[in-house]
């Protein structure tokens, strides 16, 4: 049976676009599922496209915005859409299993929501087929990464985001103590940051929230699993190497986001998070996130790394180890050596 017959009769997945599937060896394929992320959509694919990423596969989770039609308007798009709901395949992930399975075998494959952006070490000069190369000298399969909350320096619903802008330019903070605890020994997992700095931590007193580890990027193997959230992958080989899922949920529409999630009831243990949320909401619909005591503007990827929240792993990463100091102050001092050089040198 043709596989993406297959894929609709297990999932309830229909194909609505008409564009054949080419693919070369070395493209890296973007999964996601959707559902009303018409605001974000387009700087989503433009920044996936300058970095790299030319060939997407979506599920749109019966959007009842224009969703849908600007995907198939989109060019190596691949769209499938289902009424089934979400919690029912894991969260969505049942559905990019399905085909990632049937497209992303020996490939390297990306999940992401449409609010998450993929940040690396220089990725301002670096394009992901590119990291992912790197990752492969390292001979490793998997890129982890933390997930970072960002917000602009106004109220959530003041923000004046304009459709197809940078994310950036209006969500430029985020907290500069971007965890409150971790866990683990051959894989660090983070939990907290700025959600649990504004909502509070626990579910009824015991369940911890905000799992800021993930693990998004990956060379699929048939032997791989995955699970919801991408919070955990089995039968990897994680790279040195840390990224950072910067995450642009605080749009000026969140209020009437988590209205419709506490009643969809599609998210994580009932959309248990969204309840939280719903709460603060209830006593203050004009929430700013911004706090001068916590808050640091978004510079760059070099910023990210000096604050511990990516690494760039590999030889650099190793040498620090064994010489017992700091990666930062490894790839500092060859930057300074570099530098030194360059102005002794005689100018001919």
């Amino acid at each position: 049976m043709n596989t993406c017959l297959e894929i609709a009769a297990l999932s309830g997945l229909e194909r609505m676009d008409d564009q054949a599937i080419f693919l070369h060896k070395r493209d890296v394929l973007c999964f996601m599922v959707v559902r009303n992320e018409s605001m974000r959509l387009p700087f989503f694919f433009d920044y996936y496209r300058s970095q790299g990423i030319s060939k997407f596969f979506v599920v749109d989770n019966d959007s009842t915005d224009t969703t849908l039609s600007y995907l198939l308007e989109q060019p190596n798009t691949y769209v499938w859409h289902t009424k089934q709901a979400y919690r029912e395949h894991k969260q969505g992930i049942g559905w990019l299993e399905l085909l990632v399975k049937a497209y992303g075998n020996n490939r390297w494959c990306l999940i992401v929501d449409a609010d998450e952006i993929l940040y690396y070490p220089d990725c301002e000069n670096k394009t992901i087929p590119e990291l992912c190369h790197q990752l492969e000298k390292q001979g490793k399969d998997t890129l982890q990464v933390t997930l970072l909350d960002m917000y602009s320096s106004t109220s959530i619903k003041e923000t004046p985001y304009q459709r197809g802008d940078s994310f950036l330019k209006y969500f430029s903070y985020f907290d500069k103590k971007f965890y409150h605890h971790k866990q683990g020994i051959k894989k660090t997992y983070y939990w907290g940051g700025l959600r649990q700095r504004i909502f509070g931590d626990m579910v009824n007193g015991k369940t911890k929230l905000y799992c800021l580890t993930k693990f998004p990027l990956f060379r699929y193997q048939p032997t791989m699993s995955l699970f919801p959230g991408l919070h955990y992958l089995k039968n990897t080989k994680v790279a040195t190497t840390r990224g950072c899922l910067l995450h642009f949920k605080y749009f000026p529409y969140f209020k009437e986001h988590v209205i419709e999630a506490t009643q969809r009831k599609q998210y994580w243990q009932g959309a248990a998070e969204y309840h939280k949320y719903s709460k603060l909401i209830a006593r203050n619909d004009n929430i700013n996130l911004y706090d001068e005591r916590y808050s640091v503007k978004f510079r760059d990827s070099q910023q990210l790394i000096e604050m511990g929240i990516m690494h760039r792993g590999g030889f650099s990463e190793r040498l620090a180890r064994w010489m017992g100091v700091g990666e930062e102050l490894i790839y500092n001092s060859v930057s300074l050596a570099k530098a030194c050089i360059n102005k002794l040198m005689p100018v001919h």
